[in-house]
């Protein structure tokens, strides 16, 4: 009896050493639905040339317990929407919500053209690339209010909203306002054909415009006493004030786009006036510029863009007059088929003078066009000579 109760202490004994043991041996777990993960991710970006350096995201943590609800943390650089560098794209939460920001701009340039085919001319092959090569601008909307063949005239009619067509039948809702991405250059049209809404009114207060411009009639802009008495420039004072009472900039500037004469192979009805006689016609313009804007409206334009000198001096190279569409006749009914209008050499001239006044500085400083380069030391002395002289040719 005394031995069968010694084993069965033993037994017992042994038994609990055992579960001691077994306890000591293992590693105390938190059961999952504890669990406490906590994950970073950093989103870094390099800022544009001119904007704050800062980083686009903060450091975001997610926290998340159990393992079967566990969300998933962007580990994702953030990239660039534009090739500016002003908009950046983060990945700021675990469902990563994309957000945009927007660096303001410091030293921004908006440039709206009031006129007609020859504004576009002017400003939409090469403008805005050559705007930005000056590296002066971190922020560049170019704009054109544009009706086919618009006169001065005509475009007091669009402005101050008379109802009704034109002698032609044209609506003079019929007008189309385009501008410019800031960023990259991309020309985006701002209304839908057939908007019935006063597109002048809506033009100039879309921006914050730094220079506004003005541009005579191809047609009637040799001036009244060319013209048949026609004067294109009679509501010019109607135009500044109506500028004046709704530009959203107080700073903003008016300057005059002077424009070209017509090739010699010109047939346009109108080039019948200066009796086809290209420089008859530039001098009329140059004439109709002194006496109907700058004498006429003292102290009221802030300049002007002698697009007109600089084709005429570049024709007086060796290039000869190689800057418009080819002229002459359609073979059908003897429509005149151009001869005005530029060609794409005439608008790089266009555009590198644009590009001077606005800048200030020298058009040999302005990025040139690859298919130029031959051309270009032309281009540049015609342009150069034009600001400094705006009014008689230089021979380039």
């Amino acid at each position: 009896m005394k031995h069968t109760v010694f084993r069965l202490l033993a037994l017992a004994l042994a038994v609990l050493m055992v579960v001691g043991m077994t306890a000591c041996g293992n590693t105390a777990k938190q059961p999952d639905d504890d669990t406490d993960v906590s994950t970073t991710t950093s989103a870094e970006t390099t800022p544009g040339e001119d904007a704050p350096s800062t980083t686009a995201g903060e450091s975001t943590t997610a926290t998340t317990k159990g393992t079967d609800n566990k969300k998933p943390v962007s580990t994702k650089k953030p990239t660039k929407s534009t090739t500016s560098g002003k908009h950046v794209v983060t990945f700021t939460t675990a469902e990563e919500v994309t957000e945009s920001t927007t660096a303001l701009p410091k030293n921004p340039l908006r440039v709206l053209s009031i006129g007609h085919s020859f504004s576009k001319d002017a400003m939409v092959t090469y403008l805005w690339d050559m705007l930005e090569s000056s590296g002066k601008y971190d922020y560049i909307v170019i704009a054109y209010l544009y009706f086919p063949g618009c006169s001065l005239d005509r475009q007091w009619d669009h402005i101050s909203g008379r109802p009704g067509t034109d002698k032609e039948g044209r609506p003079y809702e019929y007008e189309e306002y385009s501008k410019t991405d800031p960023y990259t250059g991309t020309w985006e049209k701002q209304y839908k054909d057939g908007d019935a809404k006063n597109l002048a009114e809506y033009a100039i207060k879309d921006e914050k415009w730094d220079v506004i411009t003005l541009q005579p009639s191809p047609d009637y802009g040799p001036g009244p006493e060319l013209c048949g008495g026609t004067n294109d420039y009679a509501d010019v004072g109607n135009i500044l004030n109506w500028i004046r009472s709704n530009k959203t900039n107080a700073k903003a500037k008016v300057y005059y786009h002077m424009t070209w004469a017509f090739s010699t192979d010109c047939k346009l009805w109108s080039f019948s006036y200066c009796d086809w006689d290209q420089m008859k016609q530039y001098q009329a313009f140059v004439n109709a510029t002194k006496k109907y804007i700058f004498n006429a409206h003292p102290n009221r334009f802030a300049g002007i863009i002698p697009a007109g000198t600089a084709i005429q001096n570049a024709r007086s190279s060796k290039l000869g007059d190689v800057f418009n569409l080819p002229g002459g006749y359609e073979a059908d009914n003897r429509t005149a088929k151009d001869g005005y209008h530029l060609n794409d050499r005439g608008d790089c001239v266009a555009a590198l003078t644009w590009y001077a006044v606005l800048t200030g500085k020298s058009a040999k400083t302005a990025a040139c066009p690859a298919q130029w380069k031959s051309e270009w030391s032309i281009f540049t002395k015609a342009v150069d000579a034009a600001v400094k002289k705006p009014y008689e040719v230089t021979d380039c």
